[in-house]
């Protein structure tokens, strides 16, 4: 029995040109969990991306993410 999923995702999207669209596809993302397990209210934990990008221009890219992510999790 499915009672949670935990979504730890992001580092592939952290890129200036997908960023926009991470949270669109974040809440599609979990609405399409959700209708294929038939829970409405399925717990979907979510995890941010680590503190050690490389670089400043990743560090700033992650942080992006992270606050999409953030943003996906109060929301929901």
């Amino acid at each position: 029995t499915l009672k949670a999923i935990l979504w730890h995702q992001g580092e592939s999207d952290a890129f200036a040109n997908k960023i926009p669209d991470y949270k669109s596809s974040l809440n599609e993302l979990f609405t399409f969990f959700r209708k294929y397990t038939d829970n409405d209210s399925l717990p979907i934990i979510t995890g941010e991306l680590g503190s050690y990008p490389i670089s400043e221009k990743m560090k700033i890219n992650w942080e992006s993410i992270n606050e999409i992510i953030r943003q996906a999790a109060t929301a929901d």
